[in-house]
Protein backbone atom coordinates (compact mmCIF):
# COMPACT_ATOMS: atom_id res chain seq x y z
CA UNK A 1 0.00 0.00 0.00
CA UNK A 2 2.42 2.45 -1.10
CA UNK A 3 -0.19 5.19 -1.00
CA UNK A 4 -1.06 5.08 2.71
CA UNK A 5 1.03 8.07 4.12
CA UNK A 6 -0.62 9.79 1.09
CA UNK A 7 -3.92 8.86 2.47
CA UNK A 8 -2.69 9.53 6.59
CA UNK A 9 -2.10 13.21 5.60
CA UNK A 10 -5.56 13.30 3.92
CA UNK A 11 -6.70 12.12 7.49
CA UNK A 12 -4.95 14.96 9.21
CA UNK A 13 -1.79 13.40 9.90
CA UNK A 14 1.07 16.07 9.56
CA UNK A 15 4.89 15.77 9.80
CA UNK A 16 7.17 13.36 8.24
CA UNK A 17 7.93 11.69 11.82
CA UNK A 18 4.14 11.27 12.25
CA UNK A 19 3.73 10.23 9.08
CA UNK A 20 6.30 7.28 8.89
CA UNK A 21 5.08 6.18 11.98
CA UNK A 22 1.31 5.63 11.09
CA UNK A 23 2.71 4.44 7.86
CA UNK A 24 5.20 1.84 9.23
CA UNK A 25 2.88 0.40 11.98
CA UNK A 26 0.14 0.12 9.99
CA UNK A 27 1.83 -1.70 7.16
CA UNK A 28 3.55 -4.45 10.35
CA UNK A 29 0.89 -5.35 11.85
CA UNK A 30 -1.05 -7.62 9.20
CA UNK A 31 2.02 -9.53 8.24
CA UNK A 32 2.82 -9.73 11.84
CA UNK A 33 -0.26 -10.89 13.56
CA UNK A 34 -0.85 -13.25 10.23
CA UNK A 35 2.55 -14.45 10.96
CA UNK A 36 1.65 -14.99 14.98
CA UNK A 37 -2.09 -16.95 13.54
CA UNK A 38 -0.77 -18.76 11.03
CA UNK A 39 -0.60 -21.81 13.14
CA UNK A 40 -3.86 -21.49 14.35
CA UNK A 41 -5.33 -21.11 10.90
CA UNK A 42 -4.01 -24.15 9.81
CA UNK A 43 -5.40 -26.12 12.34
CA UNK A 44 -9.01 -24.94 11.43
CA UNK A 45 -8.22 -25.80 8.04
CA UNK A 46 -7.04 -28.92 8.69
CA UNK A 47 -10.54 -29.50 10.59
CA UNK A 48 -13.02 -27.67 8.60
CA UNK A 49 -11.07 -27.70 5.53
CA UNK A 50 -9.24 -25.25 3.43
CA UNK A 51 -11.95 -23.60 0.80
CA UNK A 52 -14.10 -22.59 3.58
CA UNK A 53 -11.10 -20.48 4.90
CA UNK A 54 -10.15 -18.91 1.23
CA UNK A 55 -13.25 -17.87 1.03
CA UNK A 56 -13.52 -16.77 4.55
CA UNK A 57 -10.50 -14.82 4.52
CA UNK A 58 -10.97 -12.91 0.88
CA UNK A 59 -14.41 -12.07 2.69
CA UNK A 60 -12.79 -10.68 5.52
CA UNK A 61 -10.16 -8.62 3.71
CA UNK A 62 -13.00 -7.23 1.01
CA UNK A 63 -15.10 -6.17 3.99
CA UNK A 64 -11.73 -4.31 6.39
CA UNK A 65 -10.71 -2.75 2.34
CA UNK A 66 -14.39 -1.01 2.00
CA UNK A 67 -14.13 0.19 6.26
CA UNK A 68 -11.02 1.34 5.61
CA UNK A 69 -12.79 3.85 3.33
CA UNK A 70 -14.69 5.14 5.68
CA UNK A 71 -12.28 6.07 8.58
CA UNK A 72 -11.82 9.55 10.08
CA UNK A 73 -8.44 8.95 12.32
CA UNK A 74 -5.34 7.40 11.67
CA UNK A 75 -5.95 4.84 14.81
CA UNK A 76 -9.05 3.24 12.25
CA UNK A 77 -6.35 2.45 10.16
CA UNK A 78 -4.46 0.35 12.39
CA UNK A 79 -7.10 -1.32 13.87
CA UNK A 80 -8.26 -2.28 10.68
CA UNK A 81 -5.20 -3.62 9.75
CA UNK A 82 -4.99 -5.10 13.08
CA UNK A 83 -8.54 -6.89 12.21
CA UNK A 84 -6.93 -7.32 8.61
CA UNK A 85 -3.80 -9.47 10.03
CA UNK A 86 -6.28 -11.53 12.29
CA UNK A 87 -8.45 -12.81 9.23
CA UNK A 88 -5.61 -12.81 6.52
CA UNK A 89 -3.87 -16.32 5.90
CA UNK A 90 -5.34 -16.83 2.30
CA UNK A 91 -1.72 -17.28 0.75
CA UNK A 92 -0.65 -20.25 2.50
CA UNK A 93 -4.21 -21.61 2.40
CA UNK A 94 -4.78 -20.87 -1.46
CA UNK A 95 -0.98 -22.63 -1.99
CA UNK A 96 -2.14 -25.86 -0.09
CA UNK A 97 -4.96 -26.32 -2.56
CA UNK A 98 -3.50 -26.02 -5.68
CA UNK A 99 -0.54 -28.53 -4.25
CA UNK A 100 -3.53 -30.59 -2.92
CA UNK A 101 -5.40 -30.24 -7.12
CA UNK A 102 -2.10 -31.64 -8.35
CA UNK A 103 -2.22 -35.33 -9.66
CA UNK A 104 0.28 -37.57 -8.05
CA UNK A 105 3.29 -37.50 -10.36
CA UNK A 106 3.35 -33.87 -11.02
CA UNK A 107 3.58 -33.84 -7.12
CA UNK A 108 6.58 -36.35 -7.12
CA UNK A 109 8.00 -33.87 -9.56
CA UNK A 110 7.66 -31.07 -7.93
CA UNK A 111 9.14 -32.78 -5.04
CA UNK A 112 11.91 -34.13 -6.77
CA UNK A 113 12.53 -30.61 -7.84
CA UNK A 114 12.73 -29.14 -4.92
CA UNK A 115 15.10 -31.64 -3.21
CA UNK A 116 17.14 -31.65 -6.06
CA UNK A 117 17.31 -27.43 -5.81
CA UNK A 118 18.70 -28.27 -2.00
CA UNK A 119 21.75 -30.05 -2.84
CA UNK A 120 22.69 -28.28 -5.16
CA UNK A 121 22.72 -25.22 -3.10
CA UNK A 122 24.56 -27.37 -0.77
CA UNK A 123 26.91 -28.57 -3.04
CA UNK A 124 30.76 -26.42 -2.27
CA UNK A 125 30.79 -23.99 -4.49
CA UNK A 126 34.98 -24.86 -5.19
CA UNK A 127 33.54 -28.14 -6.91
CA UNK A 128 33.81 -26.72 -10.77
CA UNK A 129 37.44 -25.18 -9.67
CA UNK A 130 38.37 -29.00 -8.37
CA UNK A 131 37.31 -30.57 -12.22
CA UNK A 132 38.90 -28.17 -13.90
CA UNK A 133 42.07 -28.43 -12.15
CA UNK A 134 41.99 -32.35 -12.44
CA UNK A 135 41.39 -32.22 -16.08
CA UNK A 136 44.31 -29.79 -16.77
CA UNK A 137 46.79 -32.04 -14.75
CA UNK A 138 45.96 -34.86 -17.22
CA UNK A 139 46.16 -33.01 -20.12
CA UNK A 140 49.87 -31.83 -19.09
CA UNK A 141 52.11 -34.65 -19.54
Amino acid sequence: MPFLPLYFQELGVSGVADLAFWSGISLGVTPGITALLAPLWGRVADRYGRKILVERSLVCFVVTMIAMAYVRAPWHVFALRVLQGFFAGYGALALAICKGSLPATARWRWRWRRTRRRRDAWRPQSAPCRRHSASARRSDP
